[in-house]
């Protein structure tokens, strides 16, 4: 039958036949691990190693997923008894209770419970109910009847015959048996039949409840699947969510979907109980009289009730959904975020915030909640009130009522109590699911990507846009703070209504009342295929959008467009996801070795590889947190070249790394690797321009300028301007170098530069070579160009180079490491002639001394002289400079500026190579002090692993200062681990309900005086119901009080209760009793739903408390969805369904308590079998309790990955469809969501079988109780026989229900257990403030810098990432940071906001030690404008001001300052327009202008700049530096950078390789030097010209 019922259920024969289809085709696919066996020499790969823990791999899951759906899953081989037993799950517990379960000991998924096919019913159910009705008409409700009619009828049906059953029982046997016990005759046979009666008739009751929970549970795991899938699929086909946030969508996918779950279980119970309770309304009336109306009516006035109820705890449950939506994504915007406000010190700001939601949440969960403990106590009320109400009415009628009558009714009313008991839970349950149907619809009706289709005409066109206007939807706002609307109305582009029928209209963000906002305009746009099209333009004239258009990410407003190709997608800000290096670069796609290993050597990366731990296995936090940058970037671009597309979308990809990567990248990615195809390169590198096929300039969403970089510098307009902006920029710089400091260093051929403007801006690349001939150079023979990239490592440049300083080198071939450096021009064959090339070789020795004040630290060289080729002896480097020691390099603290002391070096002319000597016996040159750091620097690591052979004392000059990144990220603050393992597992939670946890949660609810208080409460409650009953019975059996009446004129002692003279008396303390229950139990729920809610509240302030100040290190290796899940999931169990259950447990508990008490006095010889069967009851439940409470552990864990899944997924929707990988992550989602579902079935299905045990013990009290009354005939008063029937049939259903119940509150204080965990265990930051060091308020005042041998290392087990650092920076010095990705740069940042607390040494600002301090004090007097730009949902104002600090006036002139005040002014609501989630209605440069304005606002003494102008344009950047100067004279600042030219102003430029300090001077020293690190990476870049 159970077979039967799974292929009537949403899974059809026809849906398994096509997932075996499926599951054949997945095997006769290739093994991915088979293929591309050739080995890459110039690659080194690191396989996976299997026997170790890794990251779960994204995509591999998929075989073995099919493959299970072939097995048959035990819970679908069972017939309907075993279905009603569970047999099948007694091996689970029995390994359980032996400690050795673990989850892949459990049942797969069952292919009919799977998300794949449910999903896809329901998606068909909702799309016919589209086509039929129409969007607006269209029920989301009607569609889930549909889904679950079939099923849920037959659970009906089922549940009806067992209450049926019941009745019955209570009906005939128990009021037979009773009158059996009243007769004088005694007739044991007779007496044996009826108690036997009344047993069979509960075996029926435990068959058909276990059957229908049965249903249940699998259906509502159906209704869950299918509804997260249903919810997943739309929103990974979304064009844009609209202002939806990633927590609104979590949402929707677990507490929405759980609660349609939750109706499932108990709605099929309550719509059986209406006929069920027509047949008792009869029956009473049949048994009573007319006054059974009165009692029975309680019931029927029950069910209106419990519908005003609903709609009460309805509305209030809305509105807390609501608050609680906004809570969840605030929540989830301060993790993403955290970073940021721990730097700015905006904890309590963020604090305050997430408090005034929560209090207003906690109020409306506390009216709700004491409807709904109302609710769960009228189970109790209503056959008390019933019987109270009939009996005391029935008797002031004057009519007698005997025993077997009274107790009888009450056992009716007792048996249709479980009625009563599923009613509360389903109408709460529908009433949230009619709440989150609206929600749950607006999303399903939101546009979908629409991809073009159509190709163009001509095949040698890649793309056509043909009048194209391309149109945002507008944005919803869903800002923090109220968002009134502006007086002004400028509009901001052409807007237009109606887009779709359907569309809700929102507060605009740009245009009046618009369902769009048009944003580029009238494009006509043919691209060639094969053709690199550079586009280039201010920031917000329509870059990124142009490239969002092409990827159907906007609305097509008019005109055509024509794709012939598939797309590559590098994203501005780089998609990375929570898995191994290798998998990012994948995405799904099968390996293929020499495929990876070239975008993996294109892309820079295998040095990167090469230092970690696990190479490119290791693990990836989410976003890519715990690699920099520059990194991120390249891995999204390895990803696209792996993927080998026909179209490349770039959207500024090198504005994260550094000049010479970058360099590195357009010439070997670009412009070779993609040469055959079609690339739209977006970039603010004007540089690079120039040699681009072809260059469009954007301006106001439109083409402003098209043609070749020859072209557009002979038209003389705005591109030309701009070009021109660019390199006066960089000669305006260099002007700062003194005459006397000036070096020109020349190769052979005496070219040392070109001063004509028409070589300087014409179409020539750094080569010579024309841009017209890239497409010429295509057909190179490929092996040829194998060959030449195979000699990669030689680094040369063209002597005609108009713009790279004539500094030339070169290596020996094969020379590990040293393709990093090829320029555009080198080795490589792409540009120019090789033999034509003539090159000069600089080889420095490593004993050049470190400078004293100017700081020139240049490290030694570990190349081995003899193995250079064809070197040639030369004279030795003469330095003029004097040498000091280490120590006495530090300014005079008196000198307000920096001593610009300059050097100067005598090189012969004419001279091919300078070589200078390396001591033999040099091993390390630094000093003692790299010793130690080496020494300190032995983490555990194997000698021979790849970290330590990546840490050697010395480097190769060349690869210190560019292509070792292996050097650098030895020391990177982001990239280093001891295992390549950076997500910890998750705390399972294994104590279960322990003394710790109970005692966190008592403590949390208001201490144990209020706990008891709450108990006695209880107490008070259930036994006035308990008294009630004596009362009954006592008055029963004292009859008519031997009262005498006239019977035929005779004298008899009346039968009759209503002739008791004390009539009115037992009446009145009857009546009393219900009049007191119902006081004390509406006082109780109150009070309950007040402490239970404080409870929660309470835990919530202390866990956010921890989570914001726990360090970095946490957020590092911890993912978003698992913290997320604390304040979502675990936050819902302790909010409602902890307390709900909790709730039941004790009322019960107490009732079952009094029942067997009352058991004990009636039948004292019962106490035996009461012994035997609590003995089988705590067997039974040790052998339970560990089984369960895995299981729930497993489950709570499994809900943790599909919401990170879902949360990766929104993130990165662009990435998704721009590589069609929806399909896939589709199926990963489908692979978590099937282990979670299978996971909660088997946990509610462990506690069914759990009841069905129970209830079979209990049945022999039953038993015993009706044998004993048999047996006690005319020894026992029948009325006190009759109440010990009702109370042991009452203990059937109520032992098994409230230890399952229990059970289950055990499980659920998991939840409070994974909070008090954060609360006790995670670390904490130092304190915010340190009464007895706190500086005073003004400080700082001076700004003054002093590092002392600053070491510092990320996380325990990881190498030192800044070692040993010595510096002092003056007041208002103005200080240029560079170095290569992962030397230390923004380590350096992290340092002095200790996110990171150093290990050795001291920070000193003003003459305070900043680790003295609390954080808070020192935090909030520094300012840092941070690489990623970071906005908050809110507003304008909110973002800038989210303290509410500052007046309009002031936000205004920052905005000005910063170059965005006519872009706020032109926005509807101006100061108060909506930001929505990670700033997405602004691009990136605009987001990095709000944050420096963020910044403008504070004026603090010390400034940071990281990378703050990385995404800005050249021309924008030049104004922003020129507001730098202006706005921050007084101000100390710290720049990083990679663009060189931003920093040539600086009074000093400190290089960091390595994590360390290798020069430290002003720029034109430095630039004096040719050999130094600073000329070199200038020389790489081209953005200077050392005349």
């Amino acid at each position: 039958m159970a077979s039967n019922m799974d292929d009537g259920g949403p899974c059809s024969t026809d849906d398994v036949t096509q997932l075996e289809d499926t599951q054949q085709r997945q095997e006769t696919r290739p093994d991915q691990n088979n293929e591309g066996e050739e080995t890459i020499p110039a690659i080194s790969i690191k396989e996976p190693d299997h026997k170790k823990g890794r990251v779960t791999k994204l995509f591999k899951k998929t075989g073995p997923k099919h493959q299970r759906l072939k097995v048959k899953c035990p819970i679908d081989e069972q017939g309907i008894l075993s279905s009603i037993w569970f047999a099948w799950m007694t091996p689970v517990f029995y390994k359980a209770w032996k400690g050795s379960l673990k989850k892949e000991d459990l049942f797969s998924c069952s292919p009919y419970d799977s998300a794949k096919v449910n999903s896809e019913r329901l998606e068909r159910l909702w799309a016919d109910e589209l086509k039929q009705k129409g969007t607006k008409k269209a029920s989301l409700a009607m569609v889930y009847f549909r889904f679950l009619a079939k099923r849920s009828f037959i659970s009906c049906l089922v549940s009806f015959i067992g209450l049926l059953s019941s009745f019955f029982a209570a009906a005939v046997f128990v009021r037979l048996l009773i009158e059996y016990c009243q007769q004088q005759e005694e007739d044991l046979q007779h007496g044996l039949l009826l108690a036997g009666g009344i047993v069979l008739c509960q075996i029926l009751l435990i068959a058909s409840m276990g059957f229908c929970w049965y249903l249940n549970i699998r259906t509502g795991g159906r209704v869950r699947a299918a509804t997260v899938a249903l919810i997943y699929h739309k929103t990974i086909r979304l064009r844009s969510t609209k202002g939806m946030s990633i927590g609104e969508i979590v949402n929707l996918c677990t507490n929405d979907g759980q609660r349609l779950f939750d109706m499932l279980l108990y709605l099929p119970h309550a719509l059986a109980g209406p006929p069920l309770a027509l047949i008792a309304l009869v029956y009473t009336i049949y048994l009573i009289g007319p006054a059974a109306l009165l009692g029975t009516g309680v019931f029927v006035f029950f069910f209106p009730l419990q519908a005003l109820f609903s709609k009460v705890i309805a509305h209030y449950r809305s509105r807390s959904i609501v608050v609680t939506d906004h809570r969840v994504r605030l929540m989830s915007e301060i993790i993403s975020c955290i970073k940021l406000i721990k730097m700015y010190a905006w904890e309590d700001s963020f604090a305050s915030c997430i408090t005034g939601i929560r209090n207003n949440e906690r109020s409306l969960l506390r009216k709700g909640g004491f409807f709904q403990a109302l609710c769960q106590a009228q189970t109790t009320l209503i056959p008390v009130l019933s019987t109270i109400l009939t009996i005391c009415l029935h008797t002031s009628l004057g009519n007698n009522i005997t025993a077997s009558q009274a107790f009888s009714y009450i056992a009716v009313l007792n048996s249709i109590r479980f009625m009563i008991i599923a009613l509360p839970n389903a109408m709460k349950s529908l009433t949230d699911c009619l709440v989150a149907f609206p929600r749950i619809k607006s999303l399903l009706l939101m546009d979908e990507i629409q991809e073009f289709t159509k190709k163009p005409t001509d095949p040698d066109i890649a793309l056509s846009m043909m009048n194209t206007t391309f149109a945002w939807d507008k944005e919803e706002s869903t800002g923090t703070l109220p968002t009134p609307k502006a007086d002004q109305n400028a509009p901001v582009g052409r807007t237009q209504e109606g887009v779709e029928e359907d569309r809700p209209e929102v507060d605009p963000l740009m245009g009046v009342d618009a369902g769009f906002t048009e944003t580029l305009f009238e494009l006509n746009l043919d691209v060639q295929k094969g053709q690199l099209l550079g586009i280039c333009g201010s920031i917000g004239s329509g870059k990124s959008s142009l490239l969002q258009a092409i990827l159907s990410r906007m609305i097509l407003v008019n005109g055509d467009v024509a794709i012939d190709g598939s797309f590559a997608y590098v994203s501005q800000q780089a998609c990375i996801m929570n898995m191994s290096l290798r998998e990012n670069i994948l995405l799904g796609a099968e390996f293929d070795k020499r495929r990876y290993a070239q975008a993996v050597d294109v892309c820079a990366l295998q040095e990167d590889f090469d230092i970690l731990a696990d190479g490119d296995q290791t693990e990836i936090g989410e976003r890519g947190i715990n690699i920099s940058g520059g990194q991120k970037q390249r891995v999204s671009l390895a990803r696209a070249v792996y993927a080998n597309k026909d179209i490349y979308l770039l959207d500024d990809p090198l504005s994260a790394v550094d000049a010479h990567v970058g360099r590195h990248i357009f010439s070997k990615c670009v412009d070779t690797a993609l040469r055959e195809k079609t690339v739209l390169f977006v970039t603010h590198q004007l540089q690079y321009l120039k040699m681009c096929d072809r260059v469009i300039l954007m301006k106001d969403g439109q083409v402003a300028e098209d043609g070749t970089h020859r072209e557009l510098m002979d038209n003389g307009e705005e591109y030309c301007n701009l070009i021109k902006t660019f390199h006066s920029d960089t000669s305006d710089n260099s002007n700062d170098v003194d005459p006397q400091d000036e070096v020109t260093v020349r190769s052979q051929d005496g070219l040392g530069g070109c001063d004509d403007e028409s070589e300087r801006f014409g179409e020539s690349g750094s080569d010579g070579v024309p841009s017209e001939e890239r497409s010429m150079k295509k057909e190179v023979d490929k092996d040829t160009l194998k060959g030449q990239q195979n000699n990669s490592e030689n680094l040369k440049t063209s002597t005609s180079d108009p713009i790279t300083p004539r500094i030339i080198i070169s290596g020996p071939e094969d020379s590990p490491g040293q393709d990093v450096f090829e320029d555009n021009a080198g080795g490589d064959g792409i540009r120019g002639n090789k033999s034509e090339q003539t090159n000069t070789e600089i080889i420095i020795d490593e004993d050049i001394p470190q400078h004293g004040h100017g700081n020139t630290q240049n490290p030694s060289l570990i190349k081995d002289v003899d193995k250079i080729q064809d070197a040639q002896e030369i004279p030795q480097v003469e330095n003029t400079t004097e040498v000091t020691n280490d120590d006495s390099y530090h300014q005079s603290q008196d000198s307000s500026r920096p001593h610009k002391q300059p050097v100067t070096f005598n090189l012969q002319k004419d001279t091919e190579c300078v070589k200078i000597k390396k001591p033999k016996d040099a091993e390390i040159t630094a000093g003692s002090e790299d010793e130690d750091l080496l020494e300190e620097d032995k983490f555990g690591s194997a000698p021979g692993s790849p970290v330590r052979k990546s840490l050697p004392p010395l480097r190769n000059f060349m690869r210190g200062i560019g292509t070792d990144v292996a050097a650098s990220l030895a020391c990177s603050e982001e990239s280093v681990f001891y295992d390549g393992k950076l997500v910890e597992d998750e705390e399972t939670g294994d104590r279960g309900l322990s003394m710790g946890t109970i005692h966190e949660y008592i403590q949390s609810a208001g201490g144990y005086i209020v706990a008891l208080i709450m108990i006695l409460f209880f107490v008070f409650s259930v036994g006035t119901v308990v008294l009630s009953n004596w009362w009954l019975s006592f008055w029963l059996n004292a009859g008519s009080g031997n009262t005498t009446i006239i019977v035929d004129n005779e004298m008899v002692t009346s039968d009759s209760i209503t002739d008791n003279p004390r009539l009115q008396y037992y009446q009145l303390v009857y009546g009393s009793l219900a009049i007191t229950f119902m006081a004390v139990t509406i006082v109780r729920c109150f009070l309950y739903a007040t402490v239970s809610l404080k409870a929660s509240s309470t835990l919530h302030r202390k866990v956010f408390h921890q989570v914001v100040h726990s360090p970095m290190s946490f957020f590092d290796v911890t993912p978003l969805g698992r913290i997320l899940n604390r304040f979502s999931n675990d936050l819902d169990e302790l909010d409602i369904n902890l307390p709900l259950k909790m709730d039941n447990v004790l009322n019960n508990a107490i009732l079952i308590f009094f029942s067997l008490l009352t058991l004990a006095l009636v039948f004292p010889l019962l106490l035996i079998a009461l012994l035997v069967i609590f003995c089988l009851y705590l067997v039974l439940n040790s052998f339970f309790r560990q089984g369960i409470r895995d299981i729930k552990r497993f489950e709570n864990v499994a809900r943790s990955p599909w919401f990170s899944h879902i949360m990766t997924t929104v993130q990165s929707l662009s990435t998704i469809h721009a590589y069609r990988k929806n399909d896939e992550f589709i199926e990963r989602l489908h692979h978590h969501l099937d282990d979670s579902t299978n996971l909660l079935i088997l946990f509610y299905i462990a506690n069914r079988w759990l009841a069905v045990r129970f209830d079979m013990i209990t049945l022999l009290l039953t038993s015993a109780t009706g044998l004993f009354a048999v047996l006690s005939h005319g020894i026992v008063p029948a009325a006190t026989i009759g109440l010990a029937i009702v109370y042991s049939n009452q203990l059937l259903g109520l032992i098994q229900y409230t230890v399952r119940l229990a059970a289950e509150v055990n499980a659920r204080f998991t939840s409070v257990e994974r909070i008090t965990y954060y609360i006790n265990e995670l670390e904490q930051e130092a304190p915010q403030s340190i009464k007895k060091t706190k500086p005073a308020p003004k400080w700082p005042t001076e700004g003054r810098i002093a590092v002392r041998n600053l070491k510092m290392r990320y996380r325990q087990h990881l190498p030192m990432v800044l070692r040993g650092i010595n510096f002092d920076i003056n007041p208002n010095e103005k200080v240029g940071i560079v170095g290569r990705t992962g030397s230390g740069k923004s380590s350096l940042g992290v340092a002095m906001y200790r996110l990171v607390e150093k290990s050795h040494g001291s920070i000193l600002i003003d003459g305070v030690d900043i680790s003295q301090i609390g954080l808070y004090d020192l935090r909030s007097k520094l300012s840092i404008i941070p690489q990623d730009p970071v906005l908050f949902i809110g507003t304008i104002r909110y973002n800038l001001d989210p303290q509410n600090k500052f007046t309009d006036e002031e936000i205004w002139k920052a905005l000005e300052k910063t170059y965005m005040k006519e872009t706020i002014s032109n926005l509807d609501q101006q100061l108060q327009a909506p930001v929505v989630e990670n700033g997405e209605n602004f691009s990136v440069g605009e987001r990095q202008l709000l944050c420096m304005a963020r910044a403008l606002l504070r004026n603090s003494k010390i400034l940071i700049l990281d990378e703050a102008t990385a995404a800005i344009d050249t021309e924008t950047d030049s104004l922003i530096q020129q507001t730098i100067k202006q706005a921050f004279t007084d101000c100390t600042i710290l720049t990083i950078a990679h663009r060189l030219n931003t920093i040539l102003d600086s009074d000093r430029i400190m290089v960091l390789s390595a994590g360390k300090i290798v020069e430290f001077d002003s720029p034109s020293a430095l630039l004096g030097n040719p050999c130094s690190y600073f000329s070199l990476m200038m020389s790489t870049v081209g953005d200077k010209i050392i005349k």
